[in-house]
């Protein structure tokens, strides 16, 4: 329950624009290795097979704690619903940032892609956590940062893709 009333707080705080952005440098690299390897535990323990490719010394000027929100609730999502496998990618392209964050479902048909970004909407919520606010949340704050962020089902292959355009790479 108090997990329940901190993300709805943290949410009425995102929803109302409330705190200041504290913009800065940003090693988006080393940041997404370091929550990557605070995965390990659940990973080695259901044997999920991991793809990541995260090209190095990627900086970006972003607001920390925003950022560090999105990538948590995008790893919590990954926890719940991943079958066998989890990737990452995250690449530099000339002018733009993609970070692409996939996992198979066990079962595809119970997902309504369109509307994975609603709050409360929850593939199944029989079998997995959570109050179905975390892709809410990070489709908020990446507008909020004036990022684009969407998502792809094909198969059982279910996949957000973040982008950030020029003007917040370094």
């Amino acid at each position: 329950l108090k997990e329940l009333s901190d993300e709805f707080f943290e949410l009425t705080k995102i929803e109302n624009g409330g705190e200041e952005l504290s913009i800065e440098d940003i090693n988006l690299s080393n940041l997404l290795t370091e929550i990557l390897l605070e995965q390990h535990s659940w990973i080695t323990e259901r044997n999920i097979t991991t793809d990541f490719d995260i090209n190095d010394g990627i900086v970006i000027q972003t607001d920390l704690h925003c950022l560090t929100r999105i990538l948590n609730n995008l790893m919590s999502n990954t926890q719940k619903y991943t079958a066998d496998s989890f990737g990452v990618r995250l690449k530099q392209e000339s002018d733009r940032v993609i970070l692409c964050v996939s996992n198979t479902l066990a079962d595809s048909t119970s997902l309504d892609i369109e509307r994975v970004f609603e709050p409360f909407y929850r593939m199944d919520a029989r079998t997995a956590g959570g109050s179905g606010l975390g892709l809410y949340v990070v489709k908020m704050l990446c507008d909020r940062l004036g990022w684009s962020v969407s998502a792809e089902l094909n198969d059982y292959h279910f996949a957000i893709i973040i982008r950030l355009d020029k003007e917040e790479l370094i």
